[in-house]
């Protein structure tokens, strides 16, 4: 499971959070480092993804700059209740 932000427009983007894996993804939970998105609560949990599957969440950039953020995933899936993840995510808030 794997989270990667997409920019939109100013101060705007989805928040993808994805299964790139083989099995399905049951209760997953995140946890970022800092709290720089609105609308995306800092600690957050999605049910069940799919392989393949991705949802998108819309968010606003909290900071006048670019910024990143560390985000910890953990989930479990049929070979392992104890996955996790720590990634660097980048969002964006540039002018247009």
């Amino acid at each position: 499971v794997r989270m990667q932000t997409v920019y939109f427009e100013k101060g705007k983007g989805i928040l993808k959070l994805f299964n790139q894996g083989e099995a399905d993804a049951y209760n997953i939970k995140w946890n970022f480092q800092e709290d720089i998105l609105a609308k995306i609560p800092k600690q957050g949990e999605y049910e069940h993804l799919i392989p393949g599957q991705e949802i998108g969440l819309p968010y606003i950039f909290l900071s006048r700059e670019d910024d990143t953020t560390n985000v910890t995933i953990t989930w479990e899936d049929n070979f392992s209740k104890n996955n996790s993840v720590t990634i660097t995510l980048f969002a964006l808030n540039r002018t247009a």
